[in-house]
């Protein structure tokens, strides 16, 4: 049986799990994907990689011209299915 700080604390926890940010979602195209990190140039977004989700695919849909393909904060622009997220995510916020 759970004491009341345990049981507080537990709620606590899920409260704060509720509030947080998706780390994964699935793009339009069914592919998982995650938030980039702290790295990477993002791409023709000029956003930073943690505000935009990459599924990590090859589908050469670079728009910058400088990436090798793949949807990933590394390889710099996401895939168009990937910043469809990103765009429905700020759209939410009204960013």
């Amino acid at each position: 049986e759970e004491d009341e700080a345990a049981a507080a604390a537990r709620a606590n926890m899920f409260a704060n799990m509720a509030r947080t940010k998706p780390c994964m979602a699935y793009n339009r195209d069914g592919d998982e994907a995650r938030k980039g990190g702290v790295r990477g140039s993002g791409g023709f977004t000029k956003k930073k990689p943690a505000a935009l989700w990459y599924c990590g695919k090859t589908k050469n849909q670079c728009k910058c011209g400088k990436c090798n393909g793949t949807c990933g904060p590394s390889n710099g622009c996401p895939c168009q299915a990937c910043y469809a997220l990103y765009l429905d995510e700020v759209g939410s916020r009204g960013d």
